[in-house]
């Protein structure tokens, strides 16, 4: 019996326009902003992965209900547009730390992440988000 693991590889970054961000007292995006991430990834044949921060975290980072809540809103239309599960990364600022998960159809109308086991950056260096 072999095992099985699935993997996503992030390979590019596309940041919000000054008009695709909402700034107040968090930051959010706009609708436009992942309507034009996920169109650009469906045109290349990729899926669509979203990070944001938490800036005092440390280590592994795991969801809270409102970063729940908030990928979950964008897990079925990310499906339907690039034809692949959402990927959302959450980075802890203190130490560069990772927490990550792979939203995946569990019945009509109804996504759940499955955790990632681990993450790794391929060069060690994460250049846009620093």
């Amino acid at each position: 019996m072999g095992a099985s693991c699935t993997t996503a590889l992030l390979t590019e970054v596309v940041l919000p326009q000054e008009d695709e961000r909402i700034v107040h007292g968090t930051v959010d995006f706009t609708g436009a902003y992942f309507l034009r991430a996920a169109a650009l990834a469906a045109e290349r044949a990729c899926g669509l992965g979203f990070i944001h921060s938490h800036p005092r975290g440390r280590g592994w980072q795991r969801l809270n209900t409102i970063d729940h809540e908030a990928e979950a809103s964008f897990a079925a239309q990310t499906q339907v547009i690039t034809g692949r599960p959402l990927v959302g990364l959450t980075f802890a600022g203190t130490d560069t730390g990772f927490g990550a998960r792979i939203w995946q159809q569990q019945a009509p109308r109804r996504y759940a992440p499955t955790e990632a086991e681990s993450v790794r950056v391929a060069g060690g260096c994460l250049g846009h988000l620093q």
